[in-house]
C-alpha cells in the first residue's frame, strides 16, 4: 500500500497548497497511491474544505482516494509532534512495509519525482531523499513551476549557490565563487544534497518509530542513525517554497546568515 500525507500547518499558506497540489498533478507517469491524507494542523485559519476545493482544481488520477486526517488539536504545534502522531497512525493501521510519502505543502516535486518511485516497488526498509532546492523569499511561483520540469536538479549555475554535500566534503560555492554568497540578488536558488535534513521523504512505515522526535520550535526530527537505510535520488528533486516560520510556538525568524538570505 502506497499513502501520501500530506501535511499543512501554520505558517504555510493557500498558495503553499495550491503549488504543491500543481507541482503533484505534473508528474510524469507517476507511481499510483492507494490515498492521500490531509493532515491538518491550522483547521482555525485554512479549513479543510478549502484544502480540498484546491486539491479537487487537479486532475490527479494517481491518487485513488483522499480521507482527512482526525487532527487532535491538543498535539503540540511543531514538527516533532506532528510525526510522533503521524507514525502512531501509521503503524496502526497499516503494514511494516507500506510505503509513505510525507509531503509538507512547502515541498514542490519535481515531475520526475514520482515516477522514480518506481525504483522502489518491493523494498522494504528505507528511507528515500532527493536533492533540495531552496526558493528564495523573491523566488516566484512561475520561476518554481518552470524549475521542477528540469529532468534534473541544477545544483550550480549563474543563480543557483551550492551550499554543501552529503559527504561535508568542501565542494561548496563558499570555496569555488570568492565574493559571492546567497543572498546576492542574481542568485534564485540555494541548492544542497544533505540527506540527513527533514524535508520530504518517502518511507516505509517500519523505519517511521525509528526517527528521532523532539518537540522544539524548529527541525525536531533526526534519522542519520538510520543512514544504511537510506536511498538517494537518481535524477528527481524537491524545491522548498519560502515561507515565514513565525507563529504561536515561535516568535523570531530564521536565525542567523541563513535566514537572511532565504529573506533576500
Amino acid at each position: 500500500m502506497r499513502t501520501i500525507i500530506f501535511i499543512t500547518h501554520s505558517t504555510l499558506s493557500e498558495d503553499h497548497a495550491n503549488m504543491c497540489f500543481k507541482a503533484l498533478s505534473n508528474s510524469k507517469d507517476p507511481i499510483s497511491f492507494d490515498k492521500l491524507i490531509i493532515y491538518n494542523s491550522h483547521q482555525e485559519e485554512f479549513p479543510n474544505e478549502e484544502v480540498l476545493s484546491i486539491y479537487d482544481l487537479y486532475n490527479m488520477e494517481f491518487i485513488k482516494e483522499v480521507e482527512f486526517f482526525d487532527y487532535d488539536p491538543t498535539t503540540p504545534k511543531c514538527l516533532g509532534g506532528d510525526m510522533r502522531v503521524i507514525t502512531d497512525y501509521c503503524v496502526s493501521n497499516f503494514e511494516d512495509t507500506d510505503q509513505v510519502l510525507l509531503l509538507k505543502s512547502d515541498c514542490m516535486l519535481s515531475i520526475n519525482f514520482l515516477n522514480e518511485l518506481k525504483k522502489l516497488e518491493g523494498k522494504s526498509e528505507f528511507i528515500f531523499t532527493a536533492p533540495l532546492i531552496n526558493g528564495k523569499r523573491s523566488s516566484t511561483n512561475e520561476d518554481m513551476f518552470e524549475y521542477i520540469k528540469l529532468p534534473y536538479p541544477v545544483l550550480s549555475s549563474e543563480d543557483t549557490f551550492f551550499m554543501e554535500d552529503e559527504c561535508g566534503s568542501q565542494e561548496n560555492h563558499f570555496r569555488d565563487r570568492p565574493g559571492e554568497n546567497p543572498g546576492n540578488s542574481h542568485i534564485k536558488w540555494i541548492s544542497c544534497t544533505v540527506k540527513r535534513d527533514w524535508s520530504c521523504h518517502y518511507v516505509t512505515v517500519n523505519l517511521l518509530p525509528l526517527i528521532g522526535k523532539v518537540n522544539q520550535d524548529w527541525g525536531g526530527c533526526s534519522f542519520i542513525h538510520l543512514k544504511d537505510k537510506w536511498i538517494g535520488a537518481y535524477k528527481s528533486f524537491v524545491l522548498h517554497k519560502y515561507h515565514c516560520i513565525i507563529s504561536e510556538n515561535r516568535e523570531v525568524v530564521r536565525p542567523g546568515e541563513w535566514g537572511e538570505w532565504l529573506r533576500s
